[in-house]
C-alpha cells in the first residue's frame, strides 16, 4: 500500500464509533466471518475450535482473554494451549453424554476487554457460536475473528486471505466473508450510533451475523443463500453449482476480481485490496458491484425480523433490505 493509504489506514483504525449518550459502541476493524453447518456435530465442533485457535495463534499477543467451551466457562486470563486443550475436553465430554444438540460458546478477547464487567470494543478477538438447528431449519453455525485494520495493511491483507482460506477448508464453510466489519463489544454488544457509518461506507459489513444466521435458519431448511458480500466473499461448491462453473464466472468477473479456492469452495477477491466506499463522496465500489451482479441470485432476502437497528423514522426492515442491496 502506498504511504497515503497507510496513513488513512491508520486513521480508520484509530476511529470510536459512540453512542448518542457518548459511550463507545463500535470500532472499525478487519473482521472475517464464515458461516458453517454440522456445528452440533462432534466433528463440527471440533473443527470450529481448531479454525478459532488457528486464528488465534497468529495475533496472539494482542489477546488478552478467553472463554472455553463449557456450560460453566467464564472469562478469564488467555492462554491458547489451555483454550485447545479444555475447549476439546468440554466438547467431547459433552457429545459422550448426549448434550451435543445445546451447542457451544467459545470466545477469545483482546485488551480492552474488562473482566469483572466483561465489556469492552477490542479489534481483536473472535468467537463461535454452534448448534445444530431445529427440526425443519437450516443448521447454521458462525465463527468470527477480527484484527485492527492496521495489523495486515502494509502486506496488502495477503496473511488475512490465507487465515480466510485455512479457516475456510478447516471448517467446510458453506458461505462467509472477509474485509472491513464493524466490531461491537462481542458480550453485550450496542449498534446505536453505526447506522450512519453503514449507510454511508457500502464497504463496511455491519457485523450483525448471528442476527442473520437466526433469520436464515427460520426461513429455509439448508443454509444454502448467503448474506453479505466483502472484500473476500466464500461461497461452497455446493453453493456455487447453483450458479455456474468457476471458470465461467472468472471469465465473467475478469482479471482484477480473482476467484481461488479452499477446501470444499472458492474465494472471490473483489480488487486487491479492501474498500470503504463513501456514498456522501460518490465512491462506489465497482468490483464489490461486479461480484454482487455474479452471485446476487445466491443471497438471503426473506427477511421477516430486520437485522439493522435503524433509528426512527426509518422502519427496521426496510433499511435492511436497503442495506444487503446496496451493491445493486
Amino acid at each position: 500500500m502506498t504511504p497515503e493509504m497507510l496513513r488513512t489506514t491508520r486513521d480508520i483504525d484509530d476511529v470510536r464509533i459512540l453512542s448518542p449518550q457518548g459511550d463507545e459502541t463500535a470500532r472499525i476493524v478487519f473482521k472475517l466471518v464464515l458461516f458453517f453447518e454440522g456445528g452440533n456435530t462432534l466433528e463440527g465442533q471440533l473443527n470450529a475450535l481448531t479454525a478459532l485457535a488457528d486464528l488465534a495463534e497468529d495475533v496472539a499477543p494482542h489477546l488478552a482473554f478467553m472463554q472455553c467451551a463449557g456450560d460453566t466457562a467464564r472469562p478469564e486470563q488467555f492462554d491458547l494451549i489451555a483454550f485447545r486443550q479444555r475447549s476439546e475436553q468440554a466438547i467431547r465430554k459433552r457429545h459422550t453424554a448426549g448434550l451435543s444438540a445445546s451447542g457451544i460458546d467459545l470466545g477469545l478477547f483482546g485488551a480492552e476487554f474488562r473482566p469483572p464487567n466483561n465489556t469492552g470494543v477490542t479489534p481483536f478477538g473472535g468467537s463461535v457460536i454452534a448448534g445444530g438447528g431445529l427440526e425443519g431449519t437450516a443448521d447454521i453455525s458462525v465463527l468470527e475473528f477480527s484484527t485492527s485494520l492496521f495489523w495486515d495493511a502494509q502486506t496488502m491483507f495477503r496473511r488475512h486471505a490465507e487465515r480466510a482460506r485455512k479457516a475456510a477448508s478447516t471448517l467446510r464453510a458453506s458461505f462467509g466473508m472477509a474485509g472491513f466489519a464493524l466490531q461491537y463489544d462481542r458480550i453485550y454488544a450496542s449498534t446505536a450510533g453505526t447506522y450512519p457509518y453503514l449507510a454511508r461506507f457500502p464497504g463496511l459489513h455491519c457485523g450483525l451475523d448471528d442476527r442473520f444466521a437466526a433469520e436464515l435458519s427460520v426461513r429455509r431448511q439448508r443454509a444454502n443463500r448467503y448474506f453479505s458480500l466483502n472484500w473476500l466473499t466464500l461461497l461452497s461448491d455446493d453453493l456455487l453449482a447453483e450458479l455456474v462453473p468457476a471458470e465461467q464466472l472468472q471469465q465473467h468477473l475478469g482479471d482484477s476480481i480473482p476467484i481461488s479456492r479452499f477446501d470444499g469452495g472458492i474465494i472471490i477477491q473483489a480488487g486487491q485490496h479492501p474498500q470503504l466506499g463513501d456514498v456522501n463522496q460518490g465512491l462506489i465500489l465497482q468490483d464489490y458491484r461486479a461480484v454482487n451482479a455474479a452471485i446476487r441470485n445466491l443471497r438471503f432476502e426473506s427477511y421477516i425480523v430486520p437485522v439493522l437497528d435503524a433509528p426512527e423514522p426509518l422502519d427496521a426492515l426496510e433499511a435492511t433490505l436497503e442495506w444487503v442491496r446496496r451493491y445493486d
